[in-house]
């Protein structure tokens, strides 16, 4: 392994070796702290469990939603927003951090984050047989 860095660090640069191990280490720490608002958005949150979902409610306002029949993770669109803004993220970078997230902290595997856009839950599970 040692010659394999030597030889990639002759290859191209100590700088940009380094560069590469910045990103990865940014990436860890981009993880850990959106972890950390996720589970800071949690706590506190009233939890509804029904027959075929789970309610995460806080301030009267529903933040996030787990449709067991489908396994997907609902996640409101002012949080989602946040998120991308807060740590420089697109959809799918955010979208891969939310599923390893969601496992760790609520134990639901292999989810499908879904972004919603502020419908009254009720209404909109009805709509769309959640």
């Amino acid at each position: 392994m040692k010659n394999k860095i030597e030889n990639l660090i002759k290859e191209v640069g100590i700088n940009e070796v380094e560069a590469v191990l910045n990103q990865m280490k940014s990436k860890v720490n981009v993880k850990e702290n959106l972890k950390k608002d996720f589970v800071e958005l949690l706590t506190g949150c009233t939890i509804s469990f029904n027959n075929d979902d789970d309610n995460y409610k806080k301030d009267n306002k529903i933040l996030f939603f787990y449709s067991k029949n489908k396994n997907y993770f609902y996640i409101d669109y002012q949080i989602w927003t946040n998120f991308e803004l807060k740590y420089n993220l697109n959809y799918q970078e955010l979208r891969d951090l939310v599923v390893s997230i969601v496992e760790e902290v609520l134990n639901y595997k292999g989810v499908t984050p879904v972004l919603w856009f502020g419908v009254n839950w009720l209404e909109w599970r009805k709509y769309n047989q959640i």
